[in-house]
């Protein structure tokens, strides 16, 4: 499978950019005949990403914003509730997506329900825009027959969150500039203050306490093996990131999140309350 970049033009005749993933460029001209598109150019770009990097790049680069999904949930919703079939409602909101991955998301839901897959089922092979929980709650409004209601109530949800989202973030903006702030001080500290202590040290005969060791482990690094130092603490991120997103590493660090000191009775809150908000959602 590969990733193909096509430019067409739509039943408007408005010209519409995008990739999709096929075998061929055969396959490519056939599902944008589906969408109602004329193809104007077909170019392969390259293979598919490996798992690992896919699904980094998703979780990390390719994330749609909350306010866009809460405006696509509110307009799903009430095309649904105006009788407008699922297929053409969602051909409608991809070309007015102004965000570039959801547009091609929602192209890629609408071949696969075309091809006999259902609306959750679709949804649920993009998680780097509709989360579980999206996709569970859409499963409960097919299989209740209101999913129009449904999507109205998750859209309002949606919004309490981001209006929380936002004031936990205001409030925390603070203290993060002052975690940054000593972070640096500990770099400029460690690059430029400890080599001169370095030398002092080193006149020394007795043995130096553990925290002077690690400073000088530390700035030793960072000065002159810089070039494994970064890319290693890189890698390490990107490494937890992707663990955190596995079954297992979820699991560990939601118990860590739970288990955390004043902290985590406060996620807990959090987490109970978006709990009883979905309940409400789906009753």
């Amino acid at each position: 499978m590969g990733i193909y970049v096509y430019r067409a033009v739509d039943l408007k005749g408005k010209i519409v950019k995008g990739r999709l993933e096929a075998k061929d460029e055969v396959e490519v001209s056939t599902q944008l005949a589906k969408l109602g598109y004329q193809p104007i150019s077909i170019s392969f770009k390259g293979e598919k990403a490996p798992f690992f990097l896919e699904r980094l790049l998703k979780k990390g680069f390719k994330k749609v914003s909350r306010q866009a999904l809460i405006v696509f949930t509110r307009q799903f919703a009430t095309m649904i509730k105006a009788a407008v079939p699922i297929v053409e409602a969602l051909k409608v909101l991809a070309e007015q997506a102004e965000d570039s991955s959801l547009k091609e998301a929602l192209h890629q839901i609408v071949r696969d329900i075309e091809e006999g897959s259902k609306l959750s089922e679709a949804m649920a092979k993009h998680p780097h825009i509709f989360s579980t929980l999206y996709v569970n709650t859409v499963v409960a409004g097919e299989a209740g027959g209101v999913l129009d209601k449904v999507l109205l109530r998750l859209a309002g949800v949606l919004e309490e969150e981001e209006e929380t989202k936002t004031g936990i973030k205001s409030a925390l903006r603070y203290p993060v500039m002052v975690v940054i702030a000593l972070f640096a001080a500990v770099i400029v500290l460690s690059v430029f203050v400890m080599p001169q202590f370095i030398k002092i040290y080193q006149g020394f005969k007795a043995a130096l306490p553990l925290p002077t060791q690690i400073m000088i482990f530390v700035s030793n690094s960072l000065r002159h093996y810089w070039y494994i130092t970064i890319p290693l603490l890189v890698g390490v991120c990107l490494l937890f990131r992707f663990y955190i997103n596995t079954p297992l590493g979820r699991r560990m660090w939601d118990n860590f999140k739970f288990n955390m000191p004043v902290f985590g009775k406060v996620y807990t809150k959090i987490v109970m309350l978006r709990f009883a908000s979905m309940l409400n959602v789906l009753y």
